[in-house]
């Protein structure tokens, strides 16, 4: 169960770039964007600052700017950072605040 549910969280993730691409119109090209997505979070890896801040952004940014039209290149680069990370976060802190103030009842 655990390695199917291992998988299915990866997939996901991996496939948020293929849909975000394809909601803003470009051609999606999605075992390519799986690679490039597995280049990226590799290289977010060796990113020191939290988060892979500002990094995370310019690798996504270079790497992707060669296979995707200029005019979605910025929206799919603040997109996709906001729903891999931002979006968690997010909810991760709302989620802590919720359980911290039921556990103090």
């Amino acid at each position: 169960l655990s390695f199917l549910l291992t998988a299915i969280q990866w997939s996901c993730r991996y496939s948020v770039i293929s849909a975000l691409i394809a909601f803003l119109g470009a051609p999606v090209q999605p075992v390519l964007f799986w690679v490039l997505q597995w280049v990226v979070f590799s290289i977010m890896a060796m990113i020191p600052t939290p988060g892979a801040a500002g990094g995370a952004e310019a690798a996504f940014f270079f790497i992707y700017s060669a296979f995707l039209p200029e005019r979605v290149i910025g929206l799919a680069t603040a997109g996709w950072r906001f729903l891999t990370f931002y979006l968690l976060l997010g909810l991760a802190a709302i989620l802590f605040f919720l359980l911290n103030t039921r556990q103090r009842r």
